[in-house]
């Protein structure tokens, strides 16, 4: 996978040395003051990050089934892998704290499995959700000992991608694998992101089917389909055929000619622009910077823009994930550069609840009134907001 820092623009201050053979030792030295000085003004909130970690990882512990799932409703593959993720990729005290709950919740995954490479719950739902995330979660403890049952998860989740371009609801995408009809985005940024962190070359051809997907999901009129209006606006929508019901979660507005189009909003933006540079396209492409574009004018940790507390939880998790990439903690918002860490790491520890966990309270859209789900939603984008005010 090619290197992805970098991505969005940061203004690096850098003193021009021109002593000959010095000028390489006086730029290390240089740089290393400069990472010192900035681990040690984020110091206090890299702390308070793993404080709140270590709270939520005590009410996850008083929460573990039996059988080593997590999931308010019962154990759920989905859910627990998420947990597994979030302690697995916490700090190295936290995750050598907690081993004994990723040992039993590994071996409630790998009980899951199936002989057509998927894991999932005996009911067989949404499949292709919890399939991505129980093998992404056997990726972070360890690729090698996994390998047989990471490589038939990809298999599984590569042979359920639509293949047949005549069908525009399911064409280059993933579903939930219950309804083989059709594709989302939400769905499809889990797989892919599943393949490329399981190593699938970027010349593969599921990679250049989901990118047509992806682009049927933008909204941006040159890349759209003859005949289709857009927002214009670069961000996403769910699903790629827009003249049927829930195209977008966040419904529609109307342009001022009068025409009602599909909005844009956060959660989905996020992915498409996760799943555009996991699919391979660089930094500079147009459409990479149209998604990008749309996040800067949007940004805003309060809430899911275009959606308020509607998938929050899962919106800070795919925010972390896709600021990321970028390399930088830093994020630009009209004139005002926001370090996207810090404030998105203060914002969930003021949502925690006394007993370590979240819970999108009111609002179960997507199960987030499930603890165990938010919790382990926030903890992944705690683990993010720590890398990056740690560097």
């Amino acid at each position: 996978m090619r290197r992805l820092l970098g991505l969005f623009r940061v203004s690096v201050a850098v003193g021009l040395l021109v002593c000959g053979g010095c000028g390489k030792e006086e730029n290390a030295r240089a740089r290393k003051q400069d990472g010192e000085r900035k681990a040690a003004e984020h110091r206090p909130a890299t702390a308070q990050i793993k404080n709140t970690m270590e709270k939520c990882t005590a009410f996850l512990r008083g929460t573990q089934h039996d059988d080593g799932g997590w999931g308010a409703r019962g154990s759920d593959v989905g859910i627990t892998g998420l947990v597994v993720v979030a302690i697995a990729e916490a700090p190295g005290d936290v995750r050598n704290k907690n081993a004994d709950l990723i040992g039993k919740a590994v071996k409630y995954l790998l009980a899951n499995r199936r002989d057509d490479g998927s894991i999932v719950n005996e009911d067989g739902q949404v499949a292709n959700y919890r399939t991505s995330i129980a093998a992404r979660a056997l990726i972070a403890l360890d690729r090698e000992k996994h390998k047989g049952t990471i490589d038939a998860a990809v298999k599984y989740t590569k042979g359920i991608q639509g293949k047949d371009p005549n069908d525009k609801a399911r064409f280059g995408s993933m579903g939930y694998g219950s309804d083989e009809t059709k594709g989302d985005q939400i769905n499809t940024e889990m797989a892919i992101e599943l393949l490329a962190k399981a190593g699938v070359p970027e010349d593969d051809p599921v990679y250049k089917r989901a990118l047509v997907f992806l682009g049927r999901t933008q909204n941006v009129d040159e890349y759209a389909e003859v005949g289709v209006k857009t927002s214009n606006d670069g961000g996403a929508i769910y699903r790629s055929v827009r003249g049927g019901e829930g195209a977008s979660k966040a419904g529609t507005i109307t342009l001022p000619d009068g025409t009602k189009v599909w909005k844009s909003y956060g959660g989905a933006t996020y992915a498409l622009l996760k799943s555009l540079l996991f699919a391979g396209l660089e930094k500079d492409n147009p459409r990479v910077q149209a998604a990008y574009q749309w996040i800067c004018e949007h940004y805003t940790v309060k809430e899911n823009p275009e959606m308020g507390e509607q998938g929050l939880y899962y919106f800070y998790y795919t925010m972390a994930r896709t600021l990321e990439l970028g390399g930088s903690p830093t994020i630009k918002k009209g004139d005002t550069q926001h370090n996207w860490a810090e404030e998105l790491a203060a914002e969930i520890i003021s949502r925690q609840n006394e007993d370590g966990s979240w819970v999108n309270s009111g609002n179960d859209r997507w199960w987030e009134a499930d603890p165990t789900l938010a919790s382990a939603y926030s903890m992944n984008a705690l683990n993010i907001c720590h890398g990056m005010l740690a560097k």
